[in-house]
């Protein structure tokens, strides 16, 4: 079987999504006057750490949740808010550190487990990673980022029932979520159960028209079902949409072997 080319962070658009835990804030000009106003209050740091982290400037962000927590050191949002701010800077012993805090201070915070979980997995750690992930949707089952980036998991582990598992749940608490149905579709065509892969790659076509990597799974399940010319269709509209180069080389290849090149 072909290896699905998308990682755990390419599962994820943007920083807002990924860490779905973040609050973004409702008007940036309000964060530059409390700047000015309550320059020592806790509060107000942690508050101008997530404008920035908003902005994309992490390092402006750590040095902003860094003041929040020498002024209060039992603030545990701020060690996962920091957390996050150097998961971002791909600074991963300092994230776990900020993240292992934050669960030492509140035992019972889900996402601080997500942020860990998420970096074990970018690591290849992957058994820590289902660890972390499991604990969120102990205390946080609706939390759908956490069956989802599982998923990703149990795929790069070739256990593909049990990311089916948990496809089911985040499409049930998330019945348009593109994504979820592509990742569903690619593990059905993993196992062979191509009847039940092309519905969910049409739902995630529907939903998301111009994914590559949904027409990169549909044109697969189409190949093994022998419909040669609906697969041809998908790979050159994943060549003309020349989204991802890995993804156009595949279909490229692709192409030359179905029309005999």
């Amino acid at each position: 079987m072909e290896k699905n080319t998308q990682t755990i962070k390419a599962g994820s658009a943007n920083a807002s999504v990924w860490l779905a835990g973040i609050l973004l804030l409702a008007a940036l000009g309000c964060n530059t006057l409390q700047r000015a106003i309550q320059p020592n209050n806790a509060e107000t740091y942690f508050n101008n750490g997530k404008a920035y982290a908003d902005e994309g400037d992490y390092d402006r962000a750590i040095a902003e949740y860094t003041q929040a927590i020498e002024l209060e050191p039992d603030y545990a949002e701020a060690y996962y808010e920091r957390g996050n701010a150097y998961n971002w800077n791909d600074d991963y012993s300092r994230a776990i550190a900020d993240y292992d805090k934050a669960i030492e201070l509140q035992p019972d915070f889900a996402l601080p487990y997500y942020g860990r979980g998420t970096v074990y997995s970018i690591q290849g750690d992957y058994d820590r990673a289902i660890a972390d992930f499991d604990k969120v949707t102990e205390l946080q089952p609706d939390f759908i980022w956490s069956y989802f980036d599982r998923g990703v998991i149990y795929i790069e582990l070739e256990d593909y029932e049990r990311a089916i598992a948990d496809y089911d749940k985040a499409i049930e608490l998330q019945p348009d979520w593109a994504m979820a149905y592509n990742n569903r579709c690619w593990s059905y065509y993993q196992l062979g159960r191509y009847e039940e892969a092309l519905p969910d790659c049409e739902k995630s076509i529907e939903l998301d028209p111009d994914d590559s990597h949904t027409l990169d799974s549909r044109a697969f399940v189409y190949k093994a079902l022998g419909r040669i010319d609906d697969a041809i269709k998908d790979f050159e509209r994943i060549i003309e949409l020349d989204q991802e180069p890995d993804l156009v080389a595949r279909a490229e290849e692709q192409l030359r072997e179905l029309k005999g090149k």
